[in-house]
């Protein structure tokens, strides 16, 4: 019954839930979270968990367990999630959740840059990011943040499980995408892709994941270049 859980086969029922629950005996207080995931799997083939204001979704928490193999990701608008400095992270934060108080603004921070440690970990993902050029120019805090975190993305480049595009202004990514998205795929072959979508109100994610792998590959063809990458970023410095 749970290969076939996994293997997306079969759904939830209350008879399974309340015997995996008991079976791996959840906390009766945590009961109700895991009810509502298992609610929105039934009935959606995309759920949006509340993750405003939350140091973690559900989704991350799931991801915690079966790390990505691969990830792809456009950005548009900000330096991609996973290779934000923490100066840069925290100013990004504030500008996002302007009525939070600063111990709540650390917390996301220290839960955004935890997902960054992916990329240097023991079974590190392939991560495919392809980031607009307006997105790269924006200061987002003071110059020196923004410098340090170009200088930060010229780093990265030298992991050989990251591979970085940028995407020039004449080209039409954002007429295409229309917003950022993350493509994930995982090592289990039992285990669908997945694409995640920030929202205002929340994080989608989605099972339908067809037409953004399709745009994915679109996007790709339309930057630069890789090995473009490091010469693109120092120009921006000059």
């Amino acid at each position: 019954m749970i290969s076939r859980l996994e293997a997306g086969q079969t759904t939830f029922n209350d008879e399974y839930l309340d015997t995996l629950l008991r079976l791996y005996g959840v906390d009766p207080c945590e009961q109700s979270r895991y009810r509502a995931w298992a609610g929105r799997i039934r009935t959606d083939a995309a759920w949006w968990p509340d993750t405003r204001h939350n140091e973690s979704s559900g989704l991350d928490e799931l991801l915690d367990l079966e790390p990505p193999a691969l990830i792809r990701s456009y950005d548009l608008a900000v330096v991609p999630e996973l290779l934000q400095t923490p100066d840069y992270a925290r100013e990004l934060l504030r500008l996002e959740h302007e009525e939070l108080a600063a111990d709540r603004v650390d917390r996301l921070l220290e839960a955004r840059l935890t997902r960054g440690r992916i990329l240097s970990g023991e079974r590190p993902p392939v991560v495919w990011l392809i980031v607009e050029a307006a997105a790269l120019r924006r200061r987002i805090g003071e110059y020196m943040v923004w410098r340090r975190q170009i200088h930060h993305l010229l780093s990265t480049l030298e992991m050989p499980n990251v591979r970085v595009q940028i995407l020039e202004d004449y080209e039409h990514g954002p007429v295409l995408a229309h917003h950022a998205f993350a493509y994930l795929r995982f090592a289990d072959p039992s285990l669908s892709d997945l694409v995640r979508v920030r929202q205002l109100t929340g994080t989608m994610c989605l099972a339908d994941t067809e037409r953004y792998l399709q745009l994915a590959d679109e996007l790709a063809i339309m930057a630069n270049p890789p090995q473009c990458t490091a010469d693109r970023l120092r120009e921006l410095l000059h």
